[in-house]
């Protein structure tokens, strides 16, 4: 079977189970770092890749992994430690990553939210961050989720993604297209 066929299936599935528990919303940002926890994580994935480790020791080191980043307590903490022992149990831990951001991509979908990444060499003014939110909800019908990242190496302007949108209008990307237009011409001269 594919592998992201087989990690869609297992998301679909928890979304809907998820739904019909009212914890949707609560796993949504359990899931997104579980996929951190399990695919970038060395300590982790080195245990959920370890044979010798037992089904029930690999749970509780995710789980507790989980936990340390981020708030999971009550139903749906008992709900991702049944999903991941289910996962574990069927010896299906490798795509657990693919797994959880499945549950991040379909749950997005199914509740019209729009990423929206913004990089600037300095932090941006609260109003710009509401009205870029607005300007995004408008256009497309969705909700927006806008995280901003500072990174200086842009040396000003903006980079702006919107879910597979760029929009590129830093200094440093213009003067990466003038260099490309510069050398596709002299290439021609020559």
């Amino acid at each position: 079977m594919n592998d992201s066929l087989l990690a869609g299936r297992y998301a679909k599935a928890l979304l809907a189970h998820a739904d019909s528990l009212g914890q949707a919303e609560a796993l949504y940002p359990i899931m997104g770092e579980l996929a951190h926890v399990a695919m970038d994580s060395a300590g982790v994935a080195q245990v959920l890749k370890n044979p010798i480790v037992g089904g029930e020791e690999k749970v509780r080191v995710v789980v507790g992994a989980l936990c340390e980043r981020v708030a999971c307590e009550g139903e749906s903490r008992m709900l991702v430690e049944r999903f991941v022992g289910l996962v574990v149990g069927h010896h299906r831990e490798r795509w657990l990553g693919q797994m959880a951001l499945g549950y991040v991509r379909l749950y997005r979908k199914s509740r019209g939210i729009v990423r929206v990444n913004l990089t600037t060499t300095a932090e941006p003014e609260e109003a710009l961050v509401e009205r870029l939110r607005t300007m995004v909800e408008e256009r497309t019908g969705g909700v927006a989720e806008i995280n901003t990242h500072i990174q200086p190496s842009i040396e000003g302007g903006f980079v702006l993604q919107v879910d597979d949108l760029l929009l590129d209008a830093s200094l440093r990307g213009q003067l990466e297209k003038i260099r490309k237009e510069l050398l596709r011409k002299n290439k021609t001269l020559v």
